[in-house]
């Protein structure tokens, strides 16, 4: 499970809640928590990974005579997904994307294969497997170089996400791209100029433009409209071509990150530099509108706001600055009636990131973010801090969540008189697991205990760097290790504001 609170930070007079409405809430929480992550424990939840492969790089020269002829097999039980053949060229770009639909009982594995494009059997050039699970739990993952196996040399460039079934069909939105032109493309035929074109690809969404004849400075103010749904790729490939007799020569490509594009709405007078080439740069201006209130989710007309818990679906109104909306939720939630509660609403967060989540502020005073699988890996930051009214008090050091100070002040503000003092240190824990907290100093290595973290409720866990192992300096060694395991799972020094008081000790 994951879940983060946060305040509301609107309301000029704020009270806190009493212990008994706390505890009525954490109540509330633990009964919607423990059904969502066990519902996956069995299998897979169904939903749909998008995985693509961008481009490979030093594949394996096979053939006697001439470059490699690649093209690229995507694999997932029955389903299959074949990319073009790129001539002559040990480091193809293809952007070839799949759509697994993924059940519950459905393989884990899907298998990546490359080949040469040649007369009579092609050659094998080397394969990677990808772990189904890893994509489910990280959701998604961007630009991973994975090396190939069952050959010498070679890997490839991969991006994927996985889609929960009841969002395949949400929209997100519309982008309007516009390629305007392009400057110093690389020049590779000895006797003419280049004739360029540029194609641009958004998974099985393919536009060419015009052909520009004799330029290494074309303009083309070229534009196209992709619209966006949850199970639209990542990224927005460009690819600059020379139009000739036969193959047409690869003059370069870039990529653009869509939620770069989402995130700032509009992007003007881009120059991107073109990769795969010596020379090139296109210029790009892009605008992002988000998709209506409502989407088509299996043929059925919604407004995505809220998930009912009950299975009797009801017409629920919501009034927000004065007017009023009101809408028909149409789907059936995977929560079971009987844990449906009043005083707890589902909110689709309007804007997200690693950091930040956005709600619509309706009457909450707190929220929680709920993930379906439990003991997930999170961002922590080992944040020390020190006894306010004792300089020569020892370090605490707590696993704080990262993602907003919040975190920090809900230490600060414990009672306990600590104040921060120093840097926090990012690393990569697993909820609920207990971690040994090791420390080199003055030449020996010590066990100061055990460090858990959890991912909401109050800070338990924390280790006391004591005076006895101060030294003349201004960080902390530390090490985090399973006790079951000898390598440590992180390392390294924490920062502090002011030397250790080694006086003192």
């Amino acid at each position: 499970q994951s879940v983060t609170f946060s305040e509301n930070g609107n309301q000029p007079e704020r009270k806190p809640l009493k212990k008994a409405s706390t505890q009525r809430l954490l109540e509330q929480m633990n009964q919607i928590v423990r059904p969502i992550a066990n519902a996956t424990d069995d299998g897979f939840q169904p939903g749909r990974v998008v995985l693509t492969v961008h481009k490979a790089r030093t594949i394996e020269k096979k053939g006697l005579v001439g470059k490699a002829d690649p093209y690229v097999v995507l694999k997932y039980g029955t389903q299959k997904e074949k990319s073009a053949t790129v001539n002559n060229n040990h480091n193809p770009v293809w952007h070839v994307t799949g759509c697994f639909d993924v059940e519950e009982q459905s393989t884990n594995e899907i298998t990546i294969e490359v080949f040469d494009d040649d007369i009579g059997k092609d050659d094998f050039l080397g394969r990677a497997i990808i772990d189904v699970h890893e994509i489910c739990e990280a959701k998604e993952f961007v630009n991973k170089w994975i090396p190939l196996e069952k050959c010498k040399t070679g890997e490839i460039l991969v991006s994927a996400k996985f889609i929960p079934i009841q969002k395949i069909r949400r929209s997100v939105g519309h982008i309007s791209l516009t390629v305007q032109k392009a400057k110093k493309i690389e020049k590779k035929n000895m006797i003419k100029k280049a004739d360029p074109y540029v194609v641009i690809k958004l998974g099985k969404d393919k536009h060419k433009s015009e052909t520009v004849n004799n330029s290494h400075n074309p303009t083309w103010n070229f534009m196209v409209d992709f619209d966006i749904t949850e199970v639209s790729p990542r990224q927005i490939s460009f690819e600059v071509f020379d139009d000739d007799i036969g193959n047409d020569a690869t003059l370069g490509n870039v990529t653009l990150d869509m939620d770069t594009i989402i995130k700032k709405q509009k992007l003007e007078n881009y120059w991107a530099p073109l990769e795969s080439c010596k020379s090139g740069e296109l210029l790009i201006s892009a605008k992002f509108t988000p998709a209506p209130e409502e989407a088509d989710i299996n043929g059925t007309a919604i407004t995505i706001k809220k998930e009912v818990t009950t299975e009797q679906f009801e017409e629920k109104n919501v009034q927000k600055k004065s007017v009023q909306q009101s809408f028909v939720v149409q789907k059936k939630s995977f929560l079971q009636s009987e844990i449906h509660h009043p005083d707890v609403e589902f909110l689709d967060p309007i804007y997200r990131d690693d950091e930040f989540v956005i709600v619509e502020k309706k009457r909450n005073n707190w929220f929680m973010i709920v993930s379906p699988k439990q003991n997930l890996p999170i961002n922590v930051n080992l944040v020390p801090f020190k006894q306010t009214s004792d300089k020569n008090s020892p370090i605490y050091i707590y696993p704080l969540p990262r993602g907003g100070f919040h975190n920090i002040k809900r230490v600060v503000h414990s009672g306990k008189g600590l104040t921060k003092c120093g840097y926090e240190k990012p690393c990569v824990l697993t909820a609920g697991q207990a971690y040994q907290f090791w420390t080199d100093t003055q030449g020996r290595n010590y066990n100061l205990g055990n460090m858990k973290t959890e991912t909401w409720g109050p800070d338990r866990s924390w280790v006391v760097y004591n005076q006895e192992y101060f030294q003349a300096q201004d960080y902390i060694e530390a090490a985090l290790k399973l006790a079951d395991k000898m390598e440590p799972q992180f390392s390294g020094p924490i920062s502090l504001y002011d030397r250790l008081n080694v006086d003192a000790a």
